[in-house]
């Protein structure tokens, strides 16, 4: 048992315009689950491609698809009119081949789209200059371990999405003198990002904004 603990959170030392996290939350509002409709997928997919087009087609700006799962990759690559930008692996294995690909493609507007890219991988500069979570990081409470745990902690679930969440945010801001937007279209971010923010950073929530229409892209010299 783990005794009393003190938390120290001392401010970031990059600029809040240079990292802004936003939550698109557009009409009608697409909650991602298993429950989507057909209807709400192509609305929710149609999203996904307008942030393509505006980073990556028109300024050649490369990015990370946060898909949270393999399937949700699979499904985006299907039904994206991007399927041909993009960089994907479809287990753990061939990760690394598709950083590598990724990589070489800085500045010319590929787009990487994976479930494990949140932690312990790097993407400075122009490298990656978007990240776009299309469903909010729910862990996967399914094994016996996860359910004691969530038994025991009614918000063990929360926390490690919140953890995720800013993890997988800071992959393309790697300085002081970097800069990368981030972008969630999941509508269950609507509640969590509510009920969960105890788990938030104070320099996450300062970089944290709501929006009802799509973000612009960053205007910052490259």
């Amino acid at each position: 048992m783990v005794g009393d603990v003190e938390f120290l959170e001392y401010p970031s030392t990059f600029p809040v315009e240079r990292r802004p996290v936003y939550f698109w939350d557009a009409s009608p509002r697409i909650m991602v689950d298993h429950r989507m409709s057909m209807v709400d997928e192509r609305i929710w997919i149609s999203r996904i491609d307008a942030i393509i087009r505006s980073r990556a087609q028109e300024l050649g700006r490369c990015g990370i698809i946060q898909s949270v799962s393999y399937s949700r990759a699979r499904r985006i690559m299907q039904m994206s009119r991007f399927a041909d930008r993009m960089i994907w692996h479809d287990d753990s294995s061939g990760s690394e081949r598709a950083i590598e690909e990724f990589k070489a493609q800085a500045g010319k507007g590929a787009v990487l789209i994976s479930p494990s890219m949140t932690m312990g991988v790097n993407f400075p500069d122009s490298t990656c200059r978007w990240i776009l979570w299309p469903k909010m990081p729910y862990p996967d409470m399914r094994s016996p371990v996860m359910q004691r745990r969530a038994k025991l902690d009614k918000r063990y679930a929360g926390s490690l999405m919140m953890k995720a969440l800013q993890q997988g945010c800071g992959r393309g801001n790697r300085h002081a003198g970097d800069w990368s937007e981030s972008i969630i279209i999941d509508g269950h971010a609507k509640r969590w990002l509510w009920e969960y923010q105890e788990f938030l950073s104070g320099y996450f929530r300062q970089a944290l904004r709501t929006t009802l229409v799509m973000p612009q892209p960053l205007d910052i010299a490259a």
